[in-house]
């Protein structure tokens, strides 16, 4: 994979699967006992229709006659719907695309050729908190005695200094190609790819000091201090840096100051 959509779309899809795992009832949707349970609501609610046309309805009034066809219309609609998007999900094409049966295949190339366009799975917005701004700005909101009347207070202080950026496509094939020449620079001295990835993870900035040559003066920040001290000692060191920089900045570095901000 050497382009860097190709690798976010990956980890879109993935972290989609994770999403669903733990945030949904995936796990029994795509389930043979929730294809049956999908089946069966179908049906029932198409028997439920089929009933309703048959009986004699002069007793009843036509206002609440059209709205029970109404109601069972749209529940069909829903589960038509339902089951256009259980075909077409993720989920899905993941099972049939591990199986190599001709027919399947088929079955695949089908929903893949025939699913509708897929809108974008994150906002591609990246939320930042920016301690030094948040010192320098705390001033009393105009509405605070309403919001303190309403017991809002406490929650619209905390969203009061977020803002939003777009993650841009520059960004993130700065990532991608930070992360690749990384990749293979640790692959020199270990053996195995986990043994890569489980090395790049654990590093927290000291490559770039060693390169910098700052290591040795700033090293206590990364390896002496907790992992969230860390955090906090570099989103103020690097702001101030940021904004102190007289000059032109490029791209980058730019991009660069989304990093030390997102500290929420």
């Amino acid at each position: 994979m050497n382009s860097h959509r190709v690798v976010f779309r990956v980890i879109e899809i993935e972290l989609g699967f994770v999403y669903d795992l733990f945030y949904t009832k995936a796990d029994f949707i795509y389930s043979p006992s929730g294809g049956i349970c999908r089946v069966l609501s179908f049906l029932l609610t198409v028997i439920g229709f089929v009933g309703f046309l048959s009986i004699d309805k002069q007793a009843y009034p036509r206002v609440d006659v059209s709205i029970t066809y109404v109601l069972l219309v749209g529940a069909i609609a829903l589960e038509i719907y339902a089951a256009v998007m259980l075909l077409c999900s993720d989920w899905t094409r993941h099972w049939l695309s591990k199986h190599k049966n001709p027919v399947v295949l088929n079955l695949y190339r089908a929903i893949s050729l025939f699913s509708p366009p897929q809108c974008e799975r994150w906002s591609n917005y990246i939320a930042q908190y920016n301690l030094i701004s948040f010192s320098l700005k705390n001033e009393p909101s105009k509405w605070s005695f309403l919001q303190m009347a309403l017991c809002i207070r406490q929650t619209m202080e905390k969203h009061r200094y977020k803002t939003f950026h777009g993650v841009t496509e520059e960004l993130k094939e700065l990532i991608f190609q930070q992360l690749r020449q990384k990749t293979r620079t640790n692959t020199t001295h270990v053996n195995s790819s986990f043994g890569v990835w489980k090395d790049l993870c654990a590093k927290r900035g000291q490559g770039v000091l060693e390169k910098e040559g700052f290591l040795v003066k700033f090293g206590w920040s990364i390896e002496e201090a907790e992992f969230d001290q860390s955090i906090l000692l570099w989103h103020i060191a690097t702001d101030l840096c940021y904004y102190d920089e007289s000059t032109v900045l490029l791209d980058p570095t730019e991009n660069s100051n989304f990093q030390p901000n997102d500290a929420n």
